[in-house]
């Protein structure tokens, strides 16, 4: 089975809508039994999103299918960061670092309404790898490393701000932190969605533009196989209970989690080695023009790391958005709320970190 594919396609815009023009939620159309389409697109959260709308833009005919909420799982429980790579710099993964910088670059040409800078506080200690000269050496490195992503960037304003330094004066100036310890620090940038739920579903609503049919509410039950060939899915609207079947000549397994889970059934047998849970929580407002990295109790597995992961306090609708934890697990969970023992990593992290902050379980918002 082959493909009548476009090799290239210039970058799609995703353009501001009203809320009554966003996509509905709840089938709004009826399953398209009748016709074989080229790709099939499972998960309709940011990958599968995207993963729809490039096929589309590719000239592929393409069908996005989620059984819940467009972007209501993972995607939505984000920390609304577009990271530019440098979490890969640790791992010595070069060519993520690239990868990540480009696609940054991407989304913000993309979807400039949507997205915005927000300045990270990181600071220094007198210890070795948590110190200014092993900080500034990655920060120069990976500079080096992205030099050209911004190419192209015709409004300075979307272009990522240069990192720079801060004195130890001014971030206990900025009561982030009260720590006797702290050398100083830098200040980075990364890009912010406001809304992650609205990137999400400008990118569907674009993929529908562009001739892809999306449908959420709509869940693959099994894969279609033919002469042991995966050639389509199975399906079942969950808003009537009728089943269908759908013919294509390729199927994407987009659901994120639950993708073992989805191959399972005809053997199809991923290279997942493992689940971890990412919490993230909202409280009170901790900061006001400044996110910043907290070192929490939990060893990186970076290779070249300041030694622990850390939790990021950022501010988001005049409140402070938190996270991640990190809990390992032996499957996913479709439960979408953090449990107290996330709860208490995070507020105990923060009240380390900030000794102004007193977190108490009651200052969780969400």
């Amino acid at each position: 089975m082959g493909f009548a594919l476009k090799l290239s396609y210039s970058l799609p815009r995703l353009t501001p809508r009203c809320r009554d023009a966003m996509p509905e939620n709840g089938a709004s159309q009826r399953l398209p039994t009748d016709r074989a389409f080229d790709v099939v697109v499972v998960g309709g959260g940011i990958t599968g999103a995207w993963t729809a709308l490039d096929c589309t833009l590719r000239g592929l005919s393409t069908l996005l299918v989620e059984k819940a909420d467009f972007g209501g799982a993972t995607s939505m429980r984000s920390s609304r960061l577009l990271h530019g790579g440098i979490r890969y710099l640790q791992q010595l993964d070069f060519r993520k670092v690239r990868e990540s910088a480009r696609e940054r670059h991407f989304l913000t040409r993309s979807a400039p309404h949507l997205v915005q800078h927000v300045p990270f506080v990181v600071p220094t200690y007198r210890n070795l790898r948590q110190g200014h000269a092993f900080l500034y050496s990655g920060m120069l490195a990976y500079r080096i490393l992205t030099a050209g992503c911004q190419g192209g960037q015709a409004d300075s304003a979307l272009k990522v701000p240069r990192d720079r330094a801060i004195s130890q004066q001014r971030i206990k100036s900025l009561d982030l932190v009260q720590d006797d310890a702290i050398t100083g620090g830098r200040i980075l940038f990364e890009a912010q969605m406001q809304s992650s739920e609205r990137m999400t579903l400008g990118v569907i609503e674009r993929a529908r533009e562009s001739g892809a049919v999306a449908l959420n509410y709509m869940e693959m039950t099994r894969y279609r196989i033919f002469e042991n060939q995966v050639s389509g899915i199975a399906v079942r609207d969950l808003t009537d209970g009728s089943l269908g079947e759908i013919q294509a000549k390729l199927v994407i397994n987009a659901a994120g989690p639950w993708c073992d889970h989805l191959n399972g059934d005809a053997s199809l047998h991923g290279l997942n080695t493992g689940f971890a849970r990412g919490a993230h929580i909202v409280t009170r407002a901790l900061t006001s023009d400044y996110a910043i990295a907290l070192p929490s109790a939990f060893q990186s597995d970076g290779v070249a790391t300041r030694g622990h992961r850390h939790v990021f306090v950022i501010p988001w609708r005049n409140r402070s958005l938190i996270g991640t934890s990190y809990l390992e697990s032996d499957e996913p969970s479709d439960s979408l709320f953090p449990t107290k023992e996330e709860i208490s990593q995070l507020v105990d992290t923060v009240n380390q970190g900030l000794s102004q902050a007193n977190l108490t379980h009651a200052d969780v918002l969400q």
